[in-house]
């Protein structure tokens, strides 16, 4: 079953949901109404007991280039009150994929910088086209990236993450694999196979065992 929501396309079969980002012609750039649907997308599957993966994905050839700025260019207090509205669903939807209980999977088919990049080291594993980059820019644009520090301590330690959030450059898929932000390293063709049969993978687990490994998992690590 595939439901269209403008910017987001939503498909549940056989047990896996996957939320595509849809905003191509944007770069797949998080704007209030895309963070919303995809909170509300993610609290519905969540109580959806079919449901045994998830799977974060993105149209075009970028995974998501980040913050929709242009949602601010006008400035002035209704600008610094959306600012305020996004950050939180921001913190919200990464509080939501992280804590989400069946095994969560991202598939980076092209950049992931920012905000995006954060969604996508909030899943339990994640696949990236051998063409991709991912990184943090926000330092230089006058942002603390307060929201993408916890997250990416947990995946990389604080020498990978200091040099990330602090440089704001964006690495190769080959260096993110090195560093442990992504799982495997696949070339742009093979992409879409490979998260497919991952996701498929996940999805013949038993439920509930896979709910209990992950909760374990996450008293472990205090995450």
């Amino acid at each position: 079953m595939q439901a269209i929501k403008q910017s987001l396309l939503v498909d549940v079969a056989e047990g896996i949901c996957t939320l595509t980002l849809n905003r191509p012609a944007k770069k797949n750039a998080l704007d209030t109404a895309l963070l919303a649907m995809l909170l509300d997308e993610l609290r519905a599957a969540r109580e959806d007991k079919r449901i045994r993966a998830l799977v974060l994905a993105a149209s075009g050839d970028v995974f998501s280039a980040g913050a929709d700025l242009g949602e601010f260019i006008a400035g002035g207090t209704e600008a610094h009150e959306l600012r305020q509205q996004r950050t939180e669903l921001l913190r919200q939807l990464l509080h939501a994929i992280s804590h989400f209980p069946v095994p969560t999977l991202s598939v980076l088919n092209g950049h992931a910088l920012g905000g995006g990049a954060a969604i996508a080291l909030s899943t339990d594993m994640a696949l990236m086209s051998e063409k991709a980059k991912i990184g943090f820019p926000e330092v230089k644009l006058g942002i603390v990236p307060e929201l993408m520090v916890s997250g990416l301590f947990q995946k990389v330690g604080s020498r990978f993450a200091y040099q990330l959030l602090l440089t704001a450059e964006a690495v190769s898929a080959t260096v993110a694999q090195s560093m442990g932000l992504v799982n495997k390293v696949v070339p742009a063709s093979e992409l879409d196979h490979e998260a497919g049969q991952l996701a498929s993978s996940l999805c013949g687990l038993d439920r509930d065992v896979a709910i209990a490994t992950k909760l374990a998992i996450r008293i472990t690590y205090g995450i």
